[in-house]
């Protein structure tokens, strides 16, 4: 679900945020500084990170699906485990797609040698 908001008098960089990014960014319009404990960024500054997390709403337990996008490509992951995400050592994937949503399945031969190139530094940062 898209999320707008508007910060009186701010100029909010356009970009594809995750809601990670939403306190960051309210920290930031408040306060004129960023945390690092929070693990999202702030709008209102250049972005450094390319990716962007999506996860899906689990009526209250951890989300066990997920999606990655780096402004091309999606990847759509699902824990192996459900129930306890946080001790799963796996991941399925449920979908690879480019922007316009065409799937990339059909496209890529070597298709973990692509995820370890498109999405690698977002594995490296989620689950170190």
């Amino acid at each position: 679900m898209p999320l707008y908001f508007r910060i009186p008098n701010v100029t909010v960089r356009p970009a594809t945020l995750s809601h990670v990014d939403l306190m960051p960014t309210l920290l930031d319009a408040a306060a004129g500084i960023t945390s690092p404990v929070l693990f999202g960024q702030s709008a209102l500054r250049p972005k450094t990170w390319p990716y962007t997390v999506i996860t899906r709403f689990n009526a209250g337990r951890a989300p066990y699906e997920f999606c990655l996008h780096n402004g091309k490509h999606k990847l759509l992951l699902q824990f192996a485990n459900r129930k306890e995400i946080f001790a799963s050592k796996d991941l399925r994937i449920l979908s690879m797609r480019s922007c316009k949503d065409k799937c990339l399945a059909d496209c890529k031969k070597d298709f973990e040698q692509w995820i370890e190139k498109e999405f690698g530094p977002a594995f490296d940062r989620l689950f170190q």
